[in-house]
């Protein structure tokens, strides 16, 4: 090198690149021992986790497809007055046969992305006065009394019931059979804490489901819910199946609509009448899910469960409080039911008792309809005071002071044949 001109300078550059070369090796030593003693330590510190690691799914709007909500409600619909007595339907004034497309379309409402544009499905914009009701009043149209008379009748003939020589409130609900209320109603408080979920299950046992997610899965069960004119006490067993499944078993992201829907279809099975076919509900999942799946899914739910399907339903102890109700018991009890499932939805209130949930949803609803907010007869019947049903009333107040967050649920409640009561406790 001495006799090659800039020789010296050659070796002096490879001696450079050599050092920076063992510098860079060193480094990457030390750091990948910096890495092994972590996971060496954290292996001391905590217990090793057996479970196989998922891979987070990121989050989509679980909806229903549109082009199978017709076909859905006109089979629905045929199946359940098809089968039930004839008689029943006279007593209802239904006409299953007539005008069947406009009675299976419910008015449905579009939302921007701020949720300050309603619209109907054609476009129509509705205006400051058509949402606003006169007087904060809320009126009942034939329309809703018929929907809520025909959910009693049939929530009626699935339960075995006696003819009784009692009162006609009496001899129409079967929970107000008079030699069996007092009896039946302390084993409805004893039974409300067995089966209620844990409060706090997405902090204890979920890693990627969130409170905002069980959201999105609950709106989501509401609509196919309506979608499937179920019962009311279906869709309040499908949401206590969901989040006590939720409270004891940790839930992949992907699978979550998965649990949804089994759960409402074991809850279907239990409460209904007739129920939906397993085609149906996986119609509603658009291909998401197989039948083998679905099956699995739904054993999976009763085995965590350990088959405990019954529980205590708000809807039992809400006829008994509204027994007293006299001539507004109907517009209390539409706005109560609404109430109840803004309870259900808000994960502030979905694990409170019951009974704590229908008493604070008549409380609200009387004061929403300008009536005593909490006679001393409902305290007595009920068992709480108004100081016990301020933080529920406080919380749904809260929620609903909020800006929509759960379309499928603000839809349901914003059809006339509801009273478009989302809109009347919205403006309250």
């Amino acid at each position: 090198s001495t006799q090659i001109p800039g020789g010296n300078k050659l070796e002096a550059s490879d001696d450079a690149q050599a050092k920076k070369k063992n510098t860079q090796q060193e480094a990457d030593a030390i750091q990948a021992a910096l890495v092994k003693d972590f996971f060496e330590d954290n292996k001391s510190r905590y217990e090793e986790n057996s479970e196989a690691h998922i891979s987070i799914v990121p989050i989509v709007p679980i909806k229903v497809p549109d082009s199978v909500k017709p076909m859905l409600r006109k089979r629905i619909f045929m199946q359940q007055n098809r089968k039930r007595p004839r008689e029943e339907q006279d007593n209802e004034g239904i006409k299953p046969y007539k005008n069947i497309d406009t009675q299976l379309n419910a008015p449905l409402v579009h939302l921007d992305n701020h949720n300050e544009t309603l619209g109907f499905n054609d476009g129509q914009e509705l205006q400051p006065h058509d949402l606003v009701p006169k007087h904060l009043q809320l009126e009942l149209n034939d329309e809703a009394i018929a929907f809520d008379k025909k959910q009693d009748l049939r929530a009626q003939s699935v339960m075995l019931q006696m003819k009784s020589s009692f009162e006609e409130v009496q001899c129409n609900d079967p929970m107000m059979v008079a030699e069996y209320t007092v009896e039946i109603f302390e084993r409805l408080k004893m039974a409300e804490n067995d089966y209620r979920p844990d409060a706090n299950y997405i902090d204890k046992i979920q890693r990627e489901i969130t409170w905002s997610t069980r959201g999105v899965l609950i709106d989501w069960v509401i609509e196919i819910h309506y979608l499937f004119s179920l019962l009311p006490e279906t869709l309040f067993l499908a949401i206590n199946i969901i989040d006590r499944f939720l409270s004891v078993r940790r839930v992949a992201l992907a699978k979550l609509q998965l649990v949804g829907a089994a759960a409402l279809f074991v809850a279907t099975k239990f409460e209904e009448m007739y129920c939906p076919s397993l085609e149906d509900f996986l119609s509603t999942t658009d291909g998401q899910i197989d039948e083998d799946e679905f099956v699995r899914a739904e054993c999976l739910v009763l085995q965590v469960l350990d088959f405990h399907i019954c529980y205590a339903n708000p809807l039992n102890f809400l006829r008994r409080l509204l027994a007293i109700d006299g001539d507004d018991q109907r517009s209390t009890r539409i706005l109560s039911k609404y109430l109840m499932e803004v309870c259900a939805i808000d994960h502030r209130t979905m694990a409170i008792k019951p009974s704590l949930a229908a008493a604070a949803s008549v409380c609200l609803a009387r004061r929403m309809l300008g009536r005593t907010k909490w006679p001393a007869e409902l305290e007595k019947l009920s068992g709480y005071t108004i100081h016990d049903l301020k933080p529920v009333v406080e919380d749904t107040l809260d929620y609903l002071s909020q800006p929509v967050v759960h379309d499928a649920f603000f839809k349901k409640w914003f059809s006339k044949r509801l009273s478009r009561v989302s809109i009347f406790a919205r403006d309250w």
